[in-house]
């Protein structure tokens, strides 16, 4: 019988050379999908569709008849006004897993400063089954159409547009700044880039691969799961595929900011700096690619002392602190010139 020849030292070599092969093929691989293309490309800045003050009611009318049973019922898109066009009126999208009650408060405080103000449901958000599985059916093209609809109706409600973001919200108030010169104001909070659980390097290419492979469901707490504390009406689960499109229109963001000149000439950008979701540094790409054209961009980063959380928009969360964040909000959104404290 004949005697096996391989040695320790031969092993261990075979062992190295398919290690180095893996490895070879996964950087092949992270390249590849590194240059896939993001799409959401678009041409020349989009015109406003014309809306007139009865118009936009209507179309807030008919998104809550249309969306039917199925939406909380705090959750629908609506709009806040005096009962007539306001010279100034803003556009707000929630973050992920939430839907327009995030911001409902902050919307009456708006509100007292003169302006009306449109909060948007998201596609996929804010339906009365907290697990619902319609979040797995995400696109980011979904959701850059809806919000490009709802600011055409609000030249409807105002003379000046200001839409403001927050977090996955943010990304698209980020490519909307980038794409329409009809919008006066945009103001992106915490924006959607980057998150902490991926390497920034690795985003770009570990999302793309996210949205080609099936979904699969994260939750927000893994402890607590479908208990934990917080708003009713959002979701305690996360899709893959959700986050995964999210990222691309925040990641399309920062291609666009570091290509051309935003068709938007007013934006500001607040980052939390105890944010356990997002990567500031990536958010910070927006405002260093936009400052590279030449424009001003005001940037305010709540101190990590602070130790806000990433929703710090919510006063239903049971660790908000909006007595320290809705002051800075109502200076970017609202100021000519904004005077954060201890601005960046």
């Amino acid at each position: 019988m004949a005697q096996s020849t391989s040695t320790p030292r031969s092993r261990r070599r075979r062992a190295l050379d398919l290690l180095l092969i893996v490895v070879f093929v996964i950087g092949m691989l992270l390249i590849f999908l590194w240059f896939w293309p993001l799409g959401l490309d678009h041409g020349a800045p989009v015109a406003a569709e014309a809306y007139t003050y009865p118009d936009a009611m209507g179309a807030v009318s008919a998104a809550v008849q249309e969306a039917g049973g199925e939406v909380n019922p705090l959750c629908h898109t609506r709009a806040l006004t005096r009962g007539a066009a306001s010279d100034h009126v803003v556009v707000i999208f929630h973050g992920m897993g939430t839907c327009p009650q995030q911001f409902a408060d902050f919307a009456q405080m708006l509100m007292g400063r003169g302006a009306n103000v449109l909060l948007v449901r998201l596609p996929q958000h804010g339906l009365a089954d907290r697990l619902t599985d319609a979040p797995a059916n995400s696109s980011a093209e979904q959701a850059l159409a809806e919000a490009g609809h709802w600011v055409d109706v609000a030249h409807g409600l105002g003379e000046k547009v200001t839409v403001l973001g927050f977090s996955s919200g943010a990304g698209i108030a980020a490519h909307l700044a980038a794409t329409r010169g009809d919008i006066d104001r945009a103001v992106i909070v915490a924006p959607l880039v980057g998150v902490q659980a991926l390497p920034a390097a690795g985003t770009r290419p570990i999302s793309t691969l996210a949205r080609l492979l099936p979904n699969w469901w994260g939750w927000f707490n893994p402890s607590l799961k479908e208990k934990v504390e917080g708003p009713t009406y959002t979701y305690p689960r996360y899709a893959s595929r959700a986050l995964a499109e999210y990222l691309r229109i925040g990641l399309k963001g920062v291609e666009l900011a570091g290509a051309r000149p935003p068709a938007t000439t007013d934006i500001r950008v607040v980052l939390n700096g105890s944010d356990e979701v997002v990567r500031n540094e990536m958010g910070r790409a927006l405002v260093d690619g936009w400052r590279a054209h030449g424009l001003d961009v005001p940037l305010y980063e709540f101190p990590a002392g602070i130790g806000l959380k990433h929703d710090m928009i919510d006063p239903g969360q049971p660790y908000q602190q909006v007595g320290a964040v809705y002051p800075v909000l109502l200076e970017a959104v609202t100021a000519d010139e904004p005077l954060f404290p201890d601005a960046q």
